[in-house]
C-alpha cells in the first residue's frame, strides 16, 4: 500500500516525528507523534488527517476540568449549589422527605439542611410531622431566597394543600417529592405505618387509597369470598385458603392432587379450568400416543362447540395437548 508521508506535519498539539509501522486491523499507517505537553504517542494516520486526534489527551482533560469549573461557578449562588437544592429524593431515604432521617440509637427523627457547603442541624423530634415541619421552615429560611435570587422560582400558582386532611385511615403529613411530575403526599396510617400516595389516588372518587395496605389485608378474608374448601376441580381437592400475596387481591387455595402432591392455586385458575392437577397431567402431552378412540372423541367434542379447557376435562389431557392434536388431525385430513 502507498503511504503518504506525514513526517514533520502538525495536527493541533501533535507533531509527527516519524513513521512507526503498518497496523493489520485496520490496515493503516501508524506514526510516532509528540504532543506540546511532551508526551509521545503512536497514532493512526487517518486519525490525524481526519482530526480525530489533536492532542495526546491532555486537552480533553483540560477542557473537562474547565467545563466542570465553569458549571460549579455558574451553579453557585452565595456559596450554595442551586442544583443540589433541586436534586431528587435519595433512593435510600426512609422518611419520604429530603433532609429528614430516622436515628435508631436516639429513637428520634433528625431534621437537617445543607447551606453554603455546611450541614445545619434543625433539631431532633419524636414525631415525623414535627421533623418535616422543621425541614420545610428551614427551606423557607435558607433555600427560597437563593432560588428567587437565581430566578429559579417563578410566580407560584396557588396549589391545593392536603396537609392535615384525613382519607380513610390516612392522615396527610406533608407533600413529598414529585414523581413523573405528579404530586405525592406523605401520609401516616392509623396502624402506625407511613406511605407515600399520589394526590390522584387520595382524591379519586371511584377507587381511592384509604390505608397503607393494612385495610386490604383485613378485608380480604371477610364477606364476598366463596369458600372452596372440600370442592374438587379435576384431580385437585381444595383443602384450605392461603394468605394472599402482598398487593394481590385474588384469593389463593391449598389443593391436594389425586397423586398425593399439594399445590397452591389462585381462585381464577380453579374456576376457569386452568388448574386441574398438581402438574402430573402434563405428563400426558402430545409426546404420548393418542388412541383412535381419543381422536374421535376429540373431534366430536370440538364440533359440539366446547372450549379446549372443557374438552381437556373429559379426555384427561391438557388443553394445550388437545389443541395441538386437533390441529394435526385437521391438517392430515
Amino acid at each position: 500500500m502507498s503511504i503518504i508521508d506525514l513526517t514533520g506535519k502538525v495536527y493541533g498539539e501533535l507533531k509527527v516525528l516519524s513513521f512507526s509501522h503498518v497496523a493489520d486491523n485496520p490496515k493503516s499507517a501508524v506514526w510516532n507523534c509528540r504532543c506540546s505537553c511532551g508526551v509521545e504517542k503512536k497514532i493512526y494516520g487517518y486519525s490525524l488527517i481526519n482530526g480525530h486526534y489533536k492532542s495526546c489527551g491532555c486537552r480533553r482533560i483540560e477542557n473537562r476540568d474547565a467545563g466542570v469549573k465553569k458549571h460549579i461557578e455558574n451553579d453557585r449562588v452565595s456559596g450554595t449549589r442551586i442544583s443540589a437544592l433541586k436534586a431528587k429524593l435519595h433512593a435510600g431515604n426512609k422518611s419520604g422527605v429530603k433532609g429528614v432521617m430516622w436515628l435508631p440509637k436516639k429513637n428520634k427523627w433528625r431534621a437537617y439542611i445543607g447551606f453554603q457547603g455546611k450541614q445545619i442541624s434543625l433539631g431532633h423530634y419524636d414525631n415525623l410531622s414535627d421533623a418535616v415541619k422543621a425541614r420545610k421552615d428551614g427551606e423557607e429560611k435558607y433555600h427560597k431566597p437563593l432560588l428567587i435570587e437565581n430566578g429559579e422560582l417563578k410566580k407560584e400558582r396557588k396549589l391545593i394543600d392536603l396537609t392535615g386532611k384525613k382519607y380513610g385511615r390516612l392522615t396527610v403529613i406533608c407533600e413529598s417529592e414529585r414523581k413523573d411530575n405528579r404530586r405525592q403526599w406523605l401520609c401516616q396510617c392509623s396502624c402506625g405505618e407511613t406511605a407515600i400516595v399520589s394526590m390522584g389516588n387520595l382524591t379519586n372518587k371511584n377507587r381511592p387509597t384509604r390505608s397503607c395496605g393494612c385495610l386490604q389485608k383485613e378485608t380480604a378474608g371477610k364477606s364476598g369470598v366463596v369458600d372452596f374448601s372440600g370442592l374438587r376441580f379435576g384431580k385437585l381437592t381444595v383443602l384450605e385458603r392461603i394468605e394472599n400475596k402482598k398487593g394481590v387481591a385474588v384469593t389463593r387455595w391449598l389443593c391436594e392432587c389425586d397423586c398425593g402432591n399439594r399445590r397452591i392455586v389462585y381462585k381464577a385458575q380453579l374456576t376457569n379450568g386452568e388448574a386441574t392437577s398438581c402438574g402430573c397431567l402434563f405428563g400426558k402431552t402430545t409426546n404420548n400416543k393418542w388412541t383412535d378412540e381419543e381422536d374421535a372423541k376429540l373431534l366430536e367434542l370440538r364440533n359440539s362447540g366446547l372450549t379446549y379447557v372443557e374438552i381437556s376435562k373429559r379426555i384427561d389431557r391438557t388443553p394445550a395437548a388437545c389443541r395441538v392434536r386437533l390441529t394435526k388431525l385437521i391438517k392430515d385430513k
